[in-house]
């Protein structure tokens, strides 16, 4: 299911510019850059057991913790690194751009984010521009074409929830 939103005509041009430019980058070039969270209020509603056996399981009452892990991924690595216990701000995106990403990035790379508002500031662009490298923001309601998120974000999302198994 996609987002009805990418039927708009600015997003539709957006989207059609994005995969246009696609084969004129280098894949070695590309860093894209993405986030994934958890929530101990992420807790299993049902569950399976035999016949005759009730389901239980425990979550923390009242003390809900959000982690959030934050990574760069290149065509041949996962670089950068973090993991935080709270949720992202913008002022945490901009330190984790100083002291993980830009110390792998070499003039010439392509950092690509979606639009989460903590991406979207004059300084992450300084930041990154700074290092030497290009900032390209994915087109509105596109995850689509995170090529981050297919491989192991979803999956390691995926299996954050499944942790706890009867």
């Amino acid at each position: 299911m996609h987002a009805a939103e990418q039927e708009r005509p600015d997003v539709a041009a957006a989207r059609a510019a994005w995969k246009e430019a696609q084969p004129g980058l280098d894949p070695a070039r590309l860093v894209f850059i993405d986030e994934t969270g958890t929530s101990t209020a992420m807790a299993r509603l049902r569950g399976r057991a035999r016949r005759g056996h009730r389901v239980v399981g425990r979550v923390p009452w009242g003390h809900w913790k959000t982690m959030t892990f934050l990574a760069a991924l290149r065509h041949d690595a996962i670089t950068a690194p973090f993991v935080i216990d709270r949720a992202m701000t913008g002022a945490i995106f901009r330190e984790y751009l100083r002291q993980c990403l830009v110390p792998t990035l070499a003039p010439g790379d392509i950092v690509v984010m979606d639009n989460l508002p903590a991406h979207k500031n004059a300084a992450v662009r300084q930041i990154i521009e700074a290092a030497g490298a290009e900032l390209r923001y994915l087109p509105p309601y596109s995850p689509d074409l995170n090529r981050s998120c297919p491989r192991w974000w979803c999956r390691s999302a995926g299996s954050l929830q499944g942790l706890q198994r009867v």
